[in-house]
């Protein structure tokens, strides 16, 4: 095995994650139904402050504050 330091590419991640969908759908884990949500925080007509994530079945993963 050969590890490499470089970015992955478009098509290696859709690979993995295909992947990944197969070994889910295998094992009887069901759909996730992935979803960004966001929230805004306006005073005074300006924004203030900004949350976004993603959730993954019931849990939410903080990716933007």
């Amino acid at each position: 095995m050969q590890i490499t330091d470089r970015e992955i590419t478009k098509a290696e991640l859709e690979a993995i994650y295909e992947d990944f969908r197969r070994i889910e759908l295998r094992d009887g884990v069901p759909d996730a139904k992935r979803q960004r949500l966001q929230c805004l925080a306006q005073e005074g007509g300006a924004v203030v402050g900004f949350a976004s994530g993603l959730t993954n079945h019931k849990w939410f993963y903080l990716t933007d504050m």
